[in-house]
């Protein structure tokens, strides 16, 4: 099973249990499959949750041919520097730290990665901004990869500082 079937597979089940699709592989060992599988919401994961959409995976993929030979499902959060790839991540994300690689450099800098904080979110892209430097507007269509670069200290509307 490649890691685009597995997606086509578990997506509309992590949709509805609420949850965003964030990433998934497939890795392969002598006796089967592993797949991961990682899931996330506004609220955060919980660790209940991730055991609860393993076990819906599991009924989902017992019965498909592809996962003859036997299989592990490993679901979990994305983490503090998971990717971002759409503008309603951008948004949600907004003030928060990325690391962005550039497909093509383009004007106004000769760098490939870039690193900076979250700003203003447009139509097509978002403004990076970055310390000591001016403000750079990235087109999503610029961007190879990003991940967020998250302050674990930093103190987020919403959250209650002493919940899990």
């Amino acid at each position: 099973m490649t890691k685009e079937q597995l997606a086509e597979l578990v997506q509309p089940l992590v949709f509805a249990e609420g949850y965003e699709l964030v990433e998934c592989s497939v890795s392969r060992r002598p006796r089967g499959q592993t797949f991961r599988v990682s899931i996330d919401r506004e609220e955060g994961v919980t660790v209940a949750a991730c055991a609860e959409v393993s076990r819906r995976i599991a009924q989902i993929l017992e019965d498909n041919p592809l996962t003859s030979g036997g299989f592990d499902i490993e679901v979990s959060s994305p983490g503090m520097n998971r990717p971002v790839w759409t503008l309603e991540h951008y948004r949600r994300f907004r003030g928060e730290g990325v690391k962005v690689q550039l497909r093509n450099p383009s004007e106004g800098t000769t760098m490939t990665t870039l690193i900076g904080e979250i700003g203003d979110v447009e139509d097509d892209g978002f403004w990076l901004l970055r310390e000591g430097s001016d403000s750079l507007r990235l087109r999503l269509d610029e961007i190879e990869s990003a991940h967020l670069r998250m302050d674990p200290w930093k103190r987020r509307p919403g959250r209650n500082p002493g919940s899990r």
